[in-house]
């Protein structure tokens, strides 16, 4: 008798429905699900005392997709916030100019780590400003609180370099309808492959975006709803998805 026991990892693509593009991998997904709502008609049996389901049909409502995503990559993070993300390159930022007041923390333009940076005054012929003065973070600048070189209400010009970066925007854009393939493995059953194959998918947006994150690895749930794909004909053929199934060798 053949072995169909189930233990399944395996991979996650996905691509612009309706194109020929390469499917991209988002970074690991540790949940695939999918759910299947029912709409349950009964006709109640009135021939006799004590009730009863005289007769029944059941149909599919909706098939649900869920992806738990574990990495965060830009594209993903986009269509989670019904956004879009633009690649931008490493530069040389000259002369950012702030109004700052001290103890006070400022985000840069572009995120760090930064390099070569250099603060002045705004004078014609600038000063510049001493490093211990002020502290470079992640994305900006702190004044000191007990910086001697400034006082409030200065103006100061930062120069400094930044690494490449994606940025992403949001709510500026409707998501994409998206073609999903699961490259499934058997564990189970020998490693046998155990694809499924998702013709057409629109997701909704993030109902969680955790931005910190202290005690775990951080999470992003996508779910969104599998719609009809009238581009599959044939007898037999369904228009929403199809899973192989590979028995033990």
């Amino acid at each position: 008798m053949p072995d169909f026991t189930y233990f399944v990892s395996g991979k996650v693509y996905a691509r612009i429905y309706g194109t020929t593009d390469q499917f991209e991998w988002p970074g690991l997904v540790d949940t695939v699900t999918l759910a299947v709502s029912q709409n349950i008609i009964q006709l109640p049996d009135t021939t006799q005392a004590g009730g009863g389901v005289y007769k029944e049909i059941r149909r599919i409502e909706s098939v649900a997709l869920t992806l738990n995503h574990r990495e965060l990559d830009p594209m993903t993070l986009a269509r989670a916030i019904y956004g879009a993300q633009t690649a931008v390159a490493a530069g040389a930022i000259v002369d950012e100019e702030y109004t700052i007041q001290l103890g006070q923390f400022i985000p840069l333009v572009h995120p760090g780590p930064y390099t070569l940076v250099t603060v002045t005054d705004d004078a014609a012929t600038p000063v510049t400003i001493s490093a211990d003065q002020y502290v470079m973070s992640g994305a900006g600048i702190t004044i000191n609180a007990d910086a001697t070189e400034l006082i409030n209400d200065d103006v100061i010009r930062v120069s400094y370099t930044h690494p490449g970066y994606n940025r992403v925007q949001a709510l500026t854009s409707s998501p994409p309808e998206l073609e999903i393939f699961f490259e499934g493995i058997n564990e189970a059953n020998g490693d046998q492959p155990a694809p499924t194959r998702i013709h057409r998918v629109r997701f909704g947006p993030a109902e969680d975006l955790q931005l910190l994150s202290t005690d775990d690895f951080g999470a992003l749930s996508l779910s969104g709803e599998v719609l009809k794909d009238l581009t599959k004909t044939g007898a037999g053929i369904s228009q929403y998805f199809y899973t192989d199934v590979v028995p033990a060798a």
